[in-house]
């Protein structure tokens, strides 16, 4: 899946080499890279795959940037935080894995080859001291050739002064589409108080036709559509990297829709394969993270 970006903001650094395709790591002492095991996926095949790691960081690791690139058969992958994780650093499942995605331990996500998630000046996500975590991948090899996949991860850190950011992301469990048929579904975030949005994405799957992220008002009724997405494989992203940022009043919402059609002989539910289930997500970064709040 392809993200269409914010044509309004950059995307990519000069350590991303779009001729080779290649992430060169940052300069010691300027963050990190994490590389994920090689696994091999035959022709037409689907695989999950949970590689789990350490970010090789002492103190508190203070990130103001992610860039990732992902090798050919990509879906999506999703960094989780894994506390207390007991898996031995290295370890690859080949089940996926078993994390809740709209829970705290959420990081980052990546749908397509190469993206970034920048954070405003001023602003950090903030993780702990050789903070464990999973990589959650997803691939589908839709060639008649083998592939090996990897996922690559450049965390960059942030420096002096700042606010600590966090992430506010919806799932939605009622999809059940009828054969050849439609359904629409919806649900609401609350924001928490004060809570600055810089950074939404919608995520379907490939019989998701429309997909928004709106402000729900107070009174009950739909106001400005922030976010909207017609194609699944290119989603639209928004970033605000400065002032005005997304806030909302009391009583409003943020709303998130997804409409769907399916074209095949059996009922598709939520669930992760891109081939037979399908997906409801509103993905956004907020700060002051203490400002909080909740998806329903």
């Amino acid at each position: 899946m392809k993200v269409m970006p914010d044509p309004l903001t950059t995307t990519g650094s000069d350590l991303y080499d779009p001729m080779t395709k290649m992430l060169a790591a940052p300069a010691s002492g300027d963050g990190v890279q994490l590389t994920t095991s090689p696994f091999e996926l035959g022709p037409g095949e689907e695989k999950f795959a949970c590689f789990h790691t350490e970010i090789p960081a002492d103190g508190e690791i203070d990130v103001r940037y992610y860039e990732s690139v992902m090798a050919n058969g990509s879906h999506h992958f999703i960094l989780y935080k894994n506390d207390g994780d007991a898996a031995p650093i290295g370890t690859m499942d080949q089940t996926g894995c078993a994390a809740n995605p709209t829970g705290s331990n959420w990081v980052y996500s990546s749908a397509q080859p190469h993206m970034d998630l920048k954070i405003p000046e001023g602003v950090a996500i903030v993780l702990g001291s050789r903070q464990r975590v999973v990589f959650d991948m997803h691939y589908i090899n839709v060639t008649e050739q083998p592939l090996t996949a990897h996922v690559t991860l450049n965390i960059s850190f942030a420096k002096g002064s700042f606010e600590k950011a966090a992430s506010l992301v919806s799932y939605n469990s009622g999809i059940f589409i009828p054969p050849h048929g439609m359904q629409s579904v919806s649900g609401d975030c609350m924001p928490g108080r004060g809570a600055k949005f810089f950074y939404m994405l919608t995520h379907t799957h490939r019989r998701g036709t429309l997909a928004t992220i709106s402000r729900g008002l107070a009174n009950g009724q739909m106001g400005e559509v922030l976010v909207k997405s017609t194609d699944w494989e290119v989603p639209q992203e928004k970033k605000w990297l400065k002032d005005p940022f997304i806030t909302f009043q009391p009583g409003e919402t943020l709303h998130y829709a997804c409409d769907y059609t399916n074209d095949l002989d059996q009922v598709v539910t939520a669930g992760p394969s891109a081939d037979t289930n399908e997906m409801c997500m509103a993905i956004t970064y907020y700060f002051p993270a203490s400002a909080g709040g909740s998806c329903f």
